[in-house]
């Protein structure tokens, strides 16, 4: 037990010796960059032809007025609402009834109504017509190649091929 413990702290010794190393190579390639990796394009220099454009614009003279377009308004003029004439209800001043919002009355209350007049039968409401069956009613035995394919994977699977298809992914 005493070994185990002691590989275990050289090991883990071993590997922060390793991790010091890496770091300072690290650190000594951004201190001193390799320059000779370097873009073939790096160098390359883009040029234009500097040549300005002198062409003379020629412009016609037009008039603009410096005084503003907005009116001066000497006094704001006050409106007052006329009252309207309205009379008293002349009915009852009761509150209204809105106890029937939240229930429904007269729900068993029958109605009479009037027998509807003139009803006759039409002239064919007793005859009867001869029909085929409706095919939902009969079995469709037709099987073709797609469903003997399907067919085909309808057997039972043995617990060999259950555990084999649930173990794929491990």
């Amino acid at each position: 037990m005493r070994t185990l413990a002691a590989l275990l702290l050289f090991s883990s010794g071993v590997a922060a010796l390793q991790g010091q190393q890496q770091e300072s190579k690290l650190l000594d390639r951004v201190l001193k960059p390799d320059m000779s990796l370097q873009n073939s394009a790096q160098s390359k220099r883009f040029t234009t032809a500097s040549s300005t454009v002198n062409k003379p614009a020629y412009v016609k003279d037009f008039y603009t007025d410096s005084r503003s377009m907005a009116r001066p308004f000497s006094a704001v003029k006050n409106f007052f609402a006329r009252q309207f004439a309205s009379h008293n209800y002349a009915g009852r001043k009761e509150p209204a009834d809105l106890s029937t919002r939240s229930e429904v009355t007269n729900t068993r209350r029958e109605l009479s109504t009037r027998t509807a007049s003139r009803i006759s039968e039409t002239w064919d409401a007793r005859k009867s017509v001869a029909t085929l069956q409706f095919a939902g009613e009969r079995p469709f035995l037709g099987r073709g190649k797609s469903q003997k394919a399907l067919s085909a994977h309808d057997t039972p699977m043995t617990i060999d091929q259950v555990r084999e298809l649930l173990n794929k992914n491990k």
